[in-house]
């Protein structure tokens, strides 16, 4: 191989790999967002610090991406199966929470790196999904469906 191959080589693998790296910044750019749920929590009451009997789901958001998003409801979607949720066939019952307790007024604007977090009462979303498994999340301006996660039934503690 002479000089002038080697450097037309280099040259293709560098001008792919460049427009390879374009494409990646380009579907990673935008919002992002990240949501988990803790389904067993309890609110403590700030002044008497009596804590409250109701097992609340808590639902944290974050935007780990490059733009700002803006969240506008927390909702619930109950699906049978894993492979219910990749088809997006829910299970019935989905409902949604407009100003959730615990939790600044939405709708919120997530710059990039902030983080919210709202609350379900664990006992009125369970019953609403019966036997299926329920995943929360939220719904943002510039996405078709929610960000949602999921909560592990075998992660439920009994109500106490």
């Amino acid at each position: 191989m002479d000089a002038t191959t080697a450097i037309a080589v280099w040259g293709a693998i560098a001008g792919t790999a460049a427009i390879v790296w374009d494409v990646i910044k380009w579907k990673t750019d935008g919002p992002r967002l990240k949501v988990s749920v803790n389904p067993n929590m309890q609110a403590i009451h700030p002044i008497t610090r009596a804590l409250d009997p109701r097992q609340l789901i808590q639902v944290r958001v974050v935007n780990i991406g490059s733009r700002p998003a803006k969240v506008t409801t927390l909702v619930g979607v109950p699906f049978k199966s894993r492979i219910h949720r990749l088809l997006g066939k829910s299970a019935g019952g989905e409902f949604f929470i407009p100003q959730p307790e615990f939790a600044p007024a939405l709708p919120v604007t997530l710059q990039p790196g902030d983080e919210w977090c709202g609350s379900i009462d664990r006992k009125q979303a369970l019953e609403s999904v019966g036997d299926a498994v329920l995943y929360c999340g939220v719904e943002h301006t510039l996405a078709k469906k929610p960000v949602l996660a999921r909560i592990n039934p075998k992660e439920l503690r009994p109500p106490q």
